[in-house]
């Protein structure tokens, strides 16, 4: 089970997704995007589309981010 952290973070991403981050003052490396997926969420509330990112770092770490628009990324979970 992931800890929930939905913090706005700074992503450099390349034509398969995020590539890196920035979390906690340092610059995460992505080694693969494990899983990728697109969810609809409240669109009945105005909310919209959002592509999530469940991705592995460099140093065996796993997260999933989103996507909500272009240049908006937000950590969604982390998981231990």
């Amino acid at each position: 089970m992931g800890k929930l952290v939905e913090a706005q973070v700074s992503v450099e991403a390349n034509g398969h997704g995020p590539a890196r981050f920035w979390w906690r003052q340092r610059w995460v490396k992505v080694d693969r995007v494990v899983e990728e997926w697109t969810d609809a969420g409240a669109w009945w509330d105005g909310e919209r589309e959002k592509t999530f990112y469940r991705v592995l770092s460099a140093r065996g770490g796993v997260y999933e981010l989103y996507r909500e628009e272009p240049g908006r990324w937000v950590l969604y979970k982390v998981y231990d």
